[in-house]
């Protein structure tokens, strides 16, 4: 919940977001609680029903059925820990139909694992049987200005861990590896001008 704390900051002032691939809603009860209408879509019937359970708005649907013909539409788009499930032909798309859906100056968040991440790319991301690939900074700026966006920042942000004990191991791991262990991830910030 802190990184979806962390990422709504980018939200203020939207008077309607979509969050796709929203899940059980993490980020949904953000926007809620800071009084932001905000709507997920999400295949999975489980998640989205868990959505409904807790008042927030979700439906069940195909993001890439659910995006068309809804031009102009939403101020915000977030798209947390989806991109990886994707080919580079469907990303393209999904980013496409995205920058379609949102309003001039509207914003759009995606989150996805650091490919830079040697715990990830050696493990961690293959338990994942629906991972399809990570995307390094370069391919995600090139993508997102393919679609059309401007790119304010991409960022490779290391997660913090809460406990003194793993933040003690983990800096040791990091004098030996380098920034290349811990859950790490990275986040784009785009805008459509």
């Amino acid at each position: 919940m802190e990184r979806m704390e962390y990422f709504s900051r980018y939200f203020k002032g939207c008077k309607k977001v979509l969050d796709v691939g929203c899940g059980t809603g993490p980020f949904l009860e953000i926007m809620q609680k800071q009084g932001i209408p905000a709507l997920g879509v999400d295949i999975g019937e489980e998640p989205v029903k868990a959505c409904v359970e807790k008042g927030l708005a979700a439906v069940c649907a195909d993001a890439f059925v659910f995006l068309t013909g809804k031009d102009n539409l939403y101020d915000g788009v977030m798209i947390s820990n989806l991109v990886e499930h994707l080919e580079p032909k469907q990303v393209k798309d999904l980013l496409e139909k995205c920058f379609r859906s949102l309003k001039k100056d509207g914003i759009i968040l995606a989150a996805l694992p650091d490919p830079k991440n040697i715990k990830d790319v050696l493990g961690d991301f293959w338990e994942d049987t629906t991972h399809v690939r990570m995307y390094p900074v370069s391919v995600l700026n090139k993508m997102f200005i393919a679609a059309g966006f401007k790119v304010e920042k991409i960022v490779e942000k290391k997660i913090e861990y809460p406990k003194l004990l793993w933040k003690l191991r983990d800096a040791f791991r990091n004098m030996l590896v380098g920034p290349y262990w811990g859950r790490s991830e990275i986040y784009v910030v785009a805008r459509k001008r």
